[in-house]
């Protein structure tokens, strides 16, 4: 064998040295084609070799004869024997072949010889079915032997993934090229259509052995076949799009004896068959349950709705047999899975099914036999459908489709119990069910009330009770359906479909089952058969029914109204006061906009419109970032809008909703939204809280854009009070504080540690200045244990603007080092320039004209510059005009107290805020230039700044320790500018 191969790999000369090669291996597997047995002889092979050596013979095959003699062989009429090595023809030995190898080589293979590979697959899926191959390989005696059974299931396996992909690699092969044509067999639709059938085959067979290992096979299939798609959820609308459920439920009602007269051979037979289906079914995950019972439920194409005839009887009795034999009953305890998918399926929220199918599950679970039902397995179902329709979430927010279906569903569930049975009591006093009904009766749409009123009246007068809402005899679809429903009974002569005989015998019965006529609308219809009618029922002391109390005509009381007088109230638009529709949730801004902008004083909603907006407000900004032009439409809008919403219903979160509404606006708009917000800060219209708020506002958005960690709002931590009613609870301590403590726990950890890394920066300038005592840089050195200076011992601090200590940088467009001047620093300082100008010039009575002069506003106001600044260090006109123009607006706020009646702890507030400016951009600047373009360029500036800051660093001392530290680092970074630039200033 091992020489045969060699010589194959080598070139050959002529047809004959190949037809001699090849011939010796076909007759040692018995499947040397017609015609070729009496030319040539040869010594046989042992066959185990050959078997053995098939995969690699394949392989030879197609890499290396086949490119070079398969024209040859076609001119002779011999590619028949180079077929036999993939697709042997012999009649009585072809199913012990090669195949299942040889799909696996060609599937491998197949681009090369493109044109032999197709068309030997096509004979191959055509001769050799996958009823055919399962065979072969779980040959008889596979099952005894562990190690056979294990390579069986890999073959298979392997087998299975080769077959299902075929199509694809068909199609891909020939794309493109004009000589490989796809055969029809080969096409999407039609070859797995067939494969299907070809699988239902192999199920057939399996059910006469029902051995474990099989069935795990044929598991593996099917599963393979749920991730192909092969089981939608809806009938193809093409027959390009196959379903296995379409291509075999002939084939399977057929085989289950729904369609012909049965034996006590065929019966058995369809018994094995029902068991094997089940045993595989039952085998398969949750998810695949719920898949394969929705593509089988579709299958069945019951359009019958509420049709009761015989034929439509009998349809839903075939449904209901073909789920009792593919999937099995439900009534054991083992069955929690299929249960889990009973319910997604008929439940769920993905679809609406047809009331037929509704029919044929519920005789499906009913399980009838001789009239009687299974009251355990109906239980189940019953309680499905009744926690999803008494659900308050469900009765408020579906549609009156959805409420139709599961009230179809449920009272046709709830028909199908006896009238003795004690599930309909336990369900009349179920209180859930019970509330339901007023939950029901609260609703705004009239027809979702026909709903409950409909069930409750039904479940009453199966309990024996009296419940009469009227208004049933009004003519229309929604009254048509209610009385069909009123009136539902199950025949299970036809539906339960447990009778064998013939079609004549099922109409016999249904002369003598002739449907109850539907009932009248007001008088409500008890279902029980042979009970006594209202008008002769003797008194009950303990009726308990649902029945109003009659009151006497000399009574003092005003009468009840009537039903017609309610509907007329109902009807009336001047007395529903307070009884609205809910807001729905927006999904565009537009919607947005609309409820921000509808805010009247007469309008009764206002207070539910404003939550829903502060609710979902930001994460629908959030969500229209880079979708389309909406947002730059619409985002000043908002901006505006949210601004000048207040809080007038005291509702929960409104400050931190709508400022991180705003918030977002600034990051997913920057360009529109920062210049509002700017302009808005500096109109009269606003508070002191409104413009902390927007100032923040601009920070926390600036930190986000510039790739920064954020600033958080931590939980205030209260001290430890001997009497606790000095202090309210936390919650509302952190509530009710006043507004004096916002700005500072919002900017405290952020502004501090911005100041804290710059003076640290200051520190190590202060050490060379100190370099001529050596003494004292000894005693620090052992105090900290290390030296921040690079070069030296201990432990190296990185650079604090070095990559490796910086946040991963956050895909946002546009940069904010690229907007920062333009749209965010400068606008900002320019405003207020105008501001000071004319708070010169005018007299301050205005309301609101003086605000921003506050102390408390002008920290707050600082403080975001400084954010702002530290955010652009990097930007290209930093130096040239950031630094410049925030240098000479902190001197200005800082260096004369413009609020007069500050007091001086918030005076001192505003200069450690503008000092704090100050050292951040002298700290920038030394890193970027060494100060050079601030100390040569704005001289002046810098030298007023020094001034500034030294007189503050006299006169503080240890009064206020932040002003003397941000002042004495911003006296080390200006000396050290002048050291190294100094000579170069002119005229200083």
């Amino acid at each position: 064998m091992q020489r045969i191969l060699a010589e194959l790999r080598l070139p050959i000369t002529t047809l004959t040295d190949l037809e001699t090669l090849l011939w010796p291996i076909l007759s040692a597997l018995n499947t040397v084609p017609h015609g070729f047995d009496t030319k040539i002889g040869h010594a046989g092979l042992p066959r185990d070799d050959v078997l053995h050596a098939i995969p690699a013979i394949q392989h030879t095959i197609l890499n290396v004869v086949l490119p070079v003699w398969l024209v040859p062989l076609r001119e002779a009429g011999h590619e028949p024997l180079v077929k036999a090595f993939f697709c042997p023809l012999s009649p009585s030995k072809g199913t012990n072949g090669p195949t299942p190898e040889a799909v696996s080589s060609i599937h491998c293979h197949i681009a090369i010889s493109a044109l032999f590979s197709v068309s030997t697959l096509d004979e191959i899926m055509f001769h050799y079915t996958i009823d055919r191959v399962h065979y072969t390989i779980y040959t008889s005696g596979t099952e005894a032997d562990a190690h056979a059974c294990d390579i069986a299931a890999q073959r298979w396996e392997d087998y299975v993934r080769d077959v299902c992909s075929l199509p694809g690699k068909v199609a891909n092969v020939s794309h493109g090229s004009d000589s490989v044509i796809i055969p029809e067999n080969m096409e999407h639709g039609y070859y797995f259509s067939a494969l299907c059938t070809s699988a239902e085959k192999l199920l057939s067979q399996i059910s006469q052995r029902l051995l474990t290992v099989l069935m795990q096979s044929y598991s593996h299939l099917l599963q393979k076949f749920i991730h192909l798609g092969l089981f939608p959820r809806s009938l193809p609308s093409l027959s390009t799009q196959p379903s296995f459920f379409t291509s075999t439920l002939p084939t399977i009602r057929r085989r289950l004896h729904l369609a012909s007269l049965s034996t006590a051979s065929s019966n058995a037979s369809a018994a094995e068959y029902s068991i094997a289906w089940t045993s595989v079914v039952k085998s398969l995950p949750l998810s695949s349950h719920q898949i394969l019972l929705t593509s089988l439920l579709s299958s069945f194409d019951l359009h019958i709705g509420r049709d009761t005839s015989t034929v439509a009887r009998r349809q839903v009795g075939s449904a209901g047999e073909i789920l009792r034999g593919l999937i099995g009953t439900l009534g054991g305890a083992d069955n929690e899975e299929l249960w889990s998918a009973v319910s997604a399926t008929m439940c769920g929220s993905k679809g609406i099914w047809d009331l037929g199918v509704v029919r044929a599950v519920v005789a499906w679970v009913a399980d009838p036999h001789e009239m009687s039902v299974d009251e355990t397995a109906l239980k189940k179902l019953l309680d499905a459908v009744v926690a999803v329709w008494t659900n308050t979430e469900y009765v408020k927010r579906s549609l009156l489709s959805q409420h139709r279906y599961l009230t179809s569903f449920f009272l046709i569930t709830f028909a199908a119990f006896p009238p003795t049975s004690e599930c309909v009591k336990q369900l009349a006093f179920f209180p859930p069910f019970i509330s339901s009904i007023s939950t029901y009766l609260s609703h705004l749409d009239s027809a979702v009330r026909r709903c409950g009123m409909l069930a409750a009246e039904i479940v009453a007068g199966r309990c024996g009770q009296k419940l009469a809402f009227g208004g049933w005899d009004d003519s229309g679809d929604e009254f048509d359906w209610a009385r069909a429903l009123r009136g539902w009974r199950n025949d299970w002569s036809f539906e339960a479909f447990t009778s064998r005989d013939d079609a004549g015998r099922h109409a016999d019965i249904k002369t003598n089952a002739t449907p109850e006529p539907v009932a009248s609308g007001s008088k409500p219809i008890s279902p029980i058969r042979g009970s006594r009618t209202r008008a002769s029922a003797p008194p009950d002391s303990d009726d308990d029914s649902l029945s109003g109390y009659s009151s006497s005509g000399r009574s003092s009381r005003t009468p009840s109204p009537t039903p017609s007088e309610l509907a007329e109230i109902e009807q009336d638009p001047s007395l529903r006061v307070g009884r609205t529709k809910p807001i729905p949730r927006p999904v565009y801004l537009a919607q947005l906009a609309a409820l921000l902008k509808n805010d009247k004083n007469d309008d009764k909603d206002v207070a539910e419109r404003t939550e829903v907006v502060l609710n979902f407000a930001e994460q629908l900004i959030r969500r229209k970032k880079g979708f389309g032009f909406e947002l730059d439409e619409n985002a000043v809008e908002l901006t505006i809008s949210l601004l000048r919403l207040r809080d007038n219903y005291d509702l929960e979160g409104f400050d931190e909703k709508r400022q991180g509404a705003i918030i977002a606006l600034v990051e997913c708009c920057p360009r529109k939204v920062a210049l509002t917000l700017v302009e808005q800060i500096f109109t009269n219209q606003y508070s002191t809280s409104d413009r902390i708020m927007m100032l923040t506002s601009l920070a926390v958005a600036t930190r986000v854009l510039s790739g920064l960690p954020a600033p958080s709002t931590p939980a205030r931590t209260h001290p430890r009070i001997a009497f606790p009613s000095k202090m309210l609870p936390p919650a509302l301590h952190q509530r009710y504080s006043t507004l004096e403590e916002q700005p500072r726990r919002e900017f405290q950890q952020v502004v501090e540690g911005i100041t804290r890394k710059a003076l640290e920066r200051s520190k190590d300038d202060v050490e060379d200045a100190l370099g001529s005592h050596p003494e004292i840089i000894r005693e620090r050195r052992l105090r900290l244990g290390s030296t921040a200076r690079t070069g030296r011992g201990g432990i190296q601090v990185l650079d604090r603007d070095s990559k490796s200590l910086r946040p991963a940088a956050q895909s946002t467009t546009p940069e904010f080092t690229s907007i920062a001047a333009e749209y965010f620093i400068i606008p900002l300082i320019n405003h207020m320039w105008l501001y000071l100008r004319d708070s010169t010039t005018r007299l301050r009575d205005g309301a609101g004209t003086g605000i921003l002069l506050d102390a408390m506003v002008q920290t707050q106001f600082l403080s975001t510059i400084t954010v702002l600044v530290h955010a652009s260090r990097h930007a290209l006109d930093f130096l040239a005009v950031i630094a410049p123009a925030a240098m000479e607006l902190a001197i200005t706020l800082g260096s004369k107290p413009l609020d007069r009646n500050a007091k001086p702890a918030q005076n001192n507030a505003v200069l450690t805020a503008a000092l704090e400016v100050a050292l951040i951009v002298l700290d920038a600047c030394v890193d970027i230039d060494s100060g050079r373009t601030l100390g040569l360029e704005h001289t002046v500036l810098l030298k007023a700044v020094g001034a500034w800051a030294g007189e503050v660093l006299e006169k503080a001392g240890e009064r206020d320790e932040k002003a003397s530290a941000a002042a004495a680092g911003v006296v080390v970074r200006i000396e050290k500018i002048e050291d190294k630039w100094g000579r170069s200033m002119v005229g200083f």
